[in-house]
């Protein structure tokens, strides 16, 4: 795949349940260090001018609010945060305002807080290739910070430490929630965001609904996340163009061209990679050991991997297009994946590793996976199709081309790429999604209220459910909110509840 797909856009527009072993480690610890919710909001902080200057006045900038936030007490034209709870900054702006921090970089943020955006295509803050957007930081009390219904784009992370769009340290939190992070870079590690903790005090975060596009780091790594220390949760969002720009130097091939997680537990649920990029490992993801104090997680669900980049030079510093674990001898580290679809990703190297590599560890395969080619894995995914761990998988010589459809938005918060009932491996019917009850566009089936949509054209392999291999259903259709439980609030699922009730 040339480097050229990096600059296209989208258009507008019953096997045995080992999965329960892995997954709630880090589901547990990221509701632990990043709540999804917050408490009772204690004070709203209205944002009415797209300036970043500060200046005593009537009006309310998005600086003034970060610190009336932080000290509590009213400062210029912002009304005053709240010891207790969470304050709520919020915007009164024209539809498609742009703030744009060119004066200074904002001010760290020091408090618990909820940033409310209008939503993504109405609120752009945005660092002009200069500035860092947001530093979450605490000498005290850990805090939680969460940012949702905006987008964060050109932030610029100067420096060794400084993501390029949120950078979050030991023992706080973020949560970002339809959020789209766009052109930002960082020098180092963590294009869009950087989440960097300690032996025994990680940071959290958990990302949700969010789409990250074009976003670039340096020789850290994660063109679009980086994680260090680290307990991380990604649902339902789309990582594109992402990439890590630095070559590999003194034989560390660093990399992750969307994520990058280091000594880190990350859980990966119903999310598309597509087209990211890097010199080093992992052209989508690397996951990296070498803390044998640190009990590091890797777990992938219901998502799809593809036509990523790894070591994009073939100078072999690097490897792997897809997906990259490589942990140090005696290190504790646990990697599975399930109902995943990993293909035609890239290694141009001498030594191809296109898909899937694992280095100083095992993998467990949960089943229902689909791997285009096996090199290099061949003890862990067995060729077949299905093969005795029910996953199809290609070869080399004979690889597997699973069909899917144009990455668009085809419903939903972001860009996905559909199955297809035409083509030569079509991945319908063939999955289990055992946990998810809706697909990455938040789709059901509308005659059960739940992700399989089952094709008569495709028989079910035995222990499938119905349910397609990857992100997107195939038939689904958006959930029916007519009955009395509208909000959605029975199904413990935030993506269904609405801002009001019924």
């Amino acid at each position: 795949m040339s480097r050229a797909l990096r600059n296209r856009r989208p258009s507008p527009a019953p096997r045995r349940r080992q999965f329960r072993r892995l997954a709630p480690l880090a589901l547990v610890a990221v509701a632990a260090l990043a709540a999804p919710y917050a408490p009772a909001r204690a004070a709203t902080i209205t944002v009415d001018s797209v300036e970043t200057s500060v200046v005593n006045d009537a009006l309310c900038t998005l600086p003034e609010a970060i610190v009336a936030a932080n000290e509590n007490f009213p400062y210029n034209g912002c009304a005053a945060g709240s010891a207790t709870g969470f304050d709520d900054i919020v915007f009164d702006l024209p539809p498609g305002a742009t703030i744009t921090a060119t004066i200074a970089p904002l001010p760290a943020i020091r408090s618990s807080l909820t940033i409310s955006g209008p939503g993504r295509d109405q609120l752009v803050i945005d660092g002009d290739n200069l500035q860092p957007l947001f530093v979450v930081e605490t000498a005290a009390e850990p805090i939680t910070v969460q940012i949702r219904d905006l987008t964060l784009a050109r932030g610029h992370g100067q420096g060794p430490g400084r993501g390029g769009a949120v950078t979050v340290l030991a023992g706080d939190a973020l949560v970002v929630r339809r959020v789209d992070f766009r052109q930002n870079v960082a020098e180092s590690g963590g294009g869009a965001l950087r989440i960097v903790g300690a032996a025994g005090l990680p940071a959290g975060t958990t990302v949700e609904d969010c789409y990250f596009e074009g976003n670039e780091a340096g020789a850290g790594g994660g063109g679009a996340i980086f994680l260090d220390h680290a307990i991380a949760q990604v649902r339902r969002s789309t990582f594109f163009t992402n990439e890590t720009a630095a070559e590999p130097s003194g034989g560390v091939a660093r990399g992750g061209g969307a994520i990058a997680s280091y000594d880190s537990t990350l859980n990966v649920r119903t999310s598309t990679f597509y087209g990211n990029f890097t010199f080093g490992s992992g052209g989508a993801l690397l996951a990296f050991s070498n803390d044998p104090f640190s009990p590091d997680v890797l777990s992938i669900t219901d998502s799809t991997i593809f036509e990523n980049v790894g070591d994009g030079d073939g100078d072999d510093l690097g490897n792997v297009g897809g997906v990259a674990i490589a942990v140090f001898p005696g290190d504790p580290m646990s990697a599975e994946i399930q109902n995943t679809l990993i293909a035609k990703n890239v290694d141009p190297g001498s030594t191809q590793l296109p898909d899937l590599f694992v280095s100083g560890t095992g993998i467990d395969s949960l089943g229902h996976n689909l791997v285009g080619v096996n090199a290099g894995i061949e003890f862990w995914f067995p060729a077949g199709g299905p093969n005795a761990n029910g996953d199809y998988v290609g070869t080399v010589s004979s690889p597997l081309h699973p069909s899917l459809g144009p990455f668009d938005f085809w419903g939903g918060p972001t860009p996905v790429l559909p199955p297809l009932a035409t083509g030569s491996t079509p991945v319908i019917d063939l999955g289990h999604c055992w946990d998810d009850s809706y697909d990455q566009r938040g789709y059901v089936d509308p005659a059960t209220n739940r992700r399989p949509v089952d094709d008569p054209a495709f028989p079910e392999p035995t222990g499938g459910d119905g349910c397609d291999i990857g992100a997107v259903e195939a038939g689904a259709e958006p959930p029916d909110t007519s009955a009395i439980f509208a909000d959605g609030f029975e199904t413990g699922d935030t993506i269904r509840w609405s801002a009001v009730a019924p």
